[in-house]
């Protein structure tokens, strides 16, 4: 991961109900952030409440450490 300028992930994962995802690892020209998009079918498995799944559902949100760090 640390060698790879783009990674791109997208499909359906069956575990106990499908989940979608699109991820993109992109490297970026602010540093070494990590961007994830959630899908709401993400964030309902996950057990997220409400109120901050609605926080990032559909949104691009900054992982201050990401995969390799």
């Amino acid at each position: 991961m640390k060698k790879s300028t783009a990674v791109h992930v997208k499909g359906t994962a069956n575990s106990g109900g499908d989940i979608k995802i699109d991820l993109q690892l992109n490297k970026d020209s602010v540093g070494d952030k990590i961007w994830m998009r959630f899908s709401k079918s993400l964030t309902k498995k996950a057990g997220l409440p409400a109120k901050a799944a609605a926080m990032v559902n559909d949104k691009w949100v900054s992982l201050d450490s990401g995969p390799g760090s």
